[in-house]
């Protein structure tokens, strides 16, 4: 575990556990959805307040993908389906450690669950107004090959809590949860105006958001910032449960998929060699 600090904020990462993030605090109350012992033992990084996604976020149709005239059929891991890629379950290894500032990489050889060998990197810095997460992704193999990330972070979900977001498109989505097609954001999911996050029950892919979102907790005001990469925002706001999740990301679901006949599917494809990199602000004011 790697414990950092700056000045009222403090965070812990575990880079065995997906690299995840299992604690982050203002004042000693939580911004991230508390993980506990239990729940990094049964769940793993799923357990975590955050974690990263790659190489692709969200699902896949038929959990099988054709890129470059060959299909590739992954195994499924989470209720039967592929999803969220490889890094969150994997180790990640510590690049570089300071008081404030944390530096992890996962190196990827190829096996059944992807078939492209790559490096992420994650490059984490606290300051006492916020933190900055800064992803990287190089290409390892000898020819093109796709990629996608993100970040995954739960929130606190106590009474009032309060989310504030505007998107152009919505995808609407069939019973696998894959999309289907993209519609104007509907009054029932139009949080443009901020609004409780209790109004509404959601696990959708919104497209062009522009980069920013925004979190009031009873105790604080999270501002998410994220760079143009992050196309999409995946906003998952379960029933009757205490957390929620806005996770900016690279790609639309199923998206693997969709690189030649949806323009929004946002897919990288990486040259060799080839690093690519995007990251997010969440800056913290206090309430």
């Amino acid at each position: 575990m790697i414990a950092l600090r700056a000045g009222r904020l403090t965070l812990e990462l575990r880079p065995e556990t997906g690299g995840a993030i299992t604690a982050w605090h203002l004042d000693g109350r939580p911004l991230l959805r508390p993980s506990t012992p239990e729940a990094l033992a049964s769940l793993g990084a799923r357990g975590a307040g955050c974690y990263p996604l790659v190489p692709y976020s969200n699902r896949l149709a038929g959990n099988r993908f054709t890129f470059a005239g060959q299909t590739h059929t992954l195994p499924a891991t989470l209720d039967g389906q592929a999803i969220h890629g490889v890094g969150w379950r994997r180790p990640w290894i510590v690049l570089a450690s300071a008081p404030a500032r944390a530096s992890l990489a996962y190196d990827h050889a190829p096996d059944s669950d992807w078939p492209f060998p790559f490096r992420a990197e994650q490059h984490l810095s606290l300051e006492p107004g916020g933190l900055t997460w800064r992803f990287a992704a190089t290409n390892l193999a000898a020819h093109p090959a796709p990629m996608g990330f993100g970040l995954h972070p739960f929130f606190p979900r106590p009474p009032g809590t309060r989310l504030r977001f505007a998107a152009e498109r919505v995808w609407r989505h069939d019973a696998r949860k894959i999309p289907s097609h993209a519609t104007s954001v509907p009054a029932d999911w139009d949080f443009a105006a901020g609004r409780e996050v209790a109004s509404a029950v959601l696990d959708h892919c919104f497209t062009d958001w522009g980069g920013r979102a925004e979190i009031a907790l009873p105790h604080a005001t999270l501002t998410l910032a994220a760079e143009p990469a992050f196309r999409h925002l995946i906003v998952y706001i379960p029933p009757e449960r205490d957390f929620f999740a806005v996770e900016p990301v690279t790609n639309l679901t199923d998206g693997l998929n969709r690189i030649e006949s949806e323009p929004m599917s946002n897919i990288i494809v990486l040259r060799p060699g080839e690093r690519r990199e995007a990251s997010v602000r969440l800056d913290v004011a206090a309430r």
